[in-house]
């Protein structure tokens, strides 16, 4: 936000950025620059038809956010422990054998299955 829109025009025209607050027209040469986007969001370069007859063609969309660098800036800052606000945070997950036993089935029963279907691969292989 704040920073300019840079954009390789294709020669000397006319173009329009619509954004959310409003529509706006800009004059480019070989560089398009769009200075003051201070409204965050989505927008639309436009390039306007130079002679009657001519139809608009938009060239691209481009996001403005209001996202500050400085706020992304976590050199300063220190690590640290805050205790949880919520008693269910503090509960460790636990699994019982009955937990290991189910996994343990569901490999076997994967591993089968592998088995089973490449033997049944190789058959047809073997038919054809």
């Amino acid at each position: 936000m704040g920073e300019p829109f840079i954009f390789r025009a294709p020669g000397d025209a006319k173009y329009q950025v619509d954004g959310p607050g409003g529509a706006r027209e800009v004059r480019g040469r070989a560089t398009l620059v769009v200075d003051g986007l201070w409204d965050a969001g989505l927008h639309t370069l436009t390039r306007l038809p130079a002679r009657a007859g001519e139809r608009e063609e938009p060239l691209c969309e481009f996001a403005v956010s209001f996202c500050d660098p400085a706020l992304s800036d976590l050199r300063e800052l220190r690590g640290g422990t805050r205790p949880a606000k919520s008693a269910l945070a503090n509960v460790s997950a636990e699994s019982t054998w009955i937990d290991a036993a189910l996994l343990l089935a569901s490999l076997a029963c994967l591993c089968l299955d592998w088995t089973l279907q490449d033997r049944a691969r190789r058959r047809m292989a073997l038919a054809i």
